[in-house]
């Protein structure tokens, strides 16, 4: 024999003087493998380098034991904690994770729903752009693996689970915050109002500016610093100028704090 790929599970089997079925079961971890069994096909394995089809054994499965992930920029460090934390546990659960980054596009959303469904993965975590883009929606219903929205909702389904974020709590204590601290014109930069997170922050800021009695501005940003800074000079620019800042996402931070300094 040539190498690992000129090995089959059969002449593992035949080798280590066990049915291809013990062989099969050691190889998946199967817990009805008796202690001397699992050495003795490992023994063989480790000697010869043999490696497992993964291909063949998920189709045999009926399984591929991946899960993919879909965020709007895995440098987002909220998103890149997501996903350190999902590979983990899926990790420790004998599962691979695929992921891929959408830039904030709807379009490139579609697009990786499409290839995960297409690919066969166990089960989907999407961290959607835009929830209520039609063409995102329609390949969401065309999947038949679990699905969980990361912080989402989508229109037009309800066969998705969520894991949602309260939003509106901490935007309630910021502007009750800067109001005990005399502010009484605000303005929000918005993060993206197509992202559950910024619409329900904007929802959450134009009640607690009523509530208070504070005039609201909302300036619309986008996922990048950049869009924060520009919305932050839009809101600076108005005519009388809002008193206090709100940064819509962490993304939006550090623009808006580039022009803090002009408040003082």
């Amino acid at each position: 024999m040539s190498g690992a790929q000129s090995l089959s599970v059969r002449e593992v089997a035949f080798l280590a003087g066990v049915a291809t079925s013990s062989v099969s079961r050691v190889l998946s971890g199967h817990p009805d493998v008796s202690p001397a069994m699992r050495a003795r096909v490992m023994a063989v394995v480790d000697q010869l380098g043999y490696e497992p089809d993964l291909l063949a054994s998920s189709l045999r499965r009926g399984a591929t034991m991946t899960v993919a992930l879909l965020v709007g920029d895995i440098s987002s460090p909220p998103e890149a904690e997501t996903a350190l934390g999902a590979e983990v546990r899926l990790r420790d659960a004998g599962y691979t994770m695929l992921v891929t980054s959408s830039e904030g596009s709807a379009r490139l959303d579609a697009a990786a729903v499409n290839v995960f469904r297409r690919r066969r993965v166990d089960g989907l975590l999407l961290a959607l752009s835009d929830g209520s883009n039609p063409e995102t929606l329609a390949q969401i219903q065309r999947l038949t693996a679990p699905h969980v929205l990361i912080d989402g909702d989508v229109r037009g389904t309800d066969r998705a689970s969520a894991v949602v974020c309260d939003h509106a709590g901490g935007v309630d204590r910021a502007v009750e915050h800067l109001h005990d601290l005399g502010h009484r014109r605000i303005a929000l930069v918005a993060g993206p109002p197509g992202a559950r997170g910024g619409r329900e922050r904007r929802r959450a800021f134009e009640a607690a500016c009523a509530g208070f009695g504070v005039e609201a501005i909302v300036e619309p940003g986008g996922r990048s610093a950049e869009s924060g800074r520009d919305a932050a000079a839009r809101a600076l620019a108005r005519s009388p100028r809002p008193t206090a800042l709100l940064a819509g996402s962490i993304e939006l931070l550090p623009g808006v704090r580039h022009l803090a300094g002009r408040l003082r």
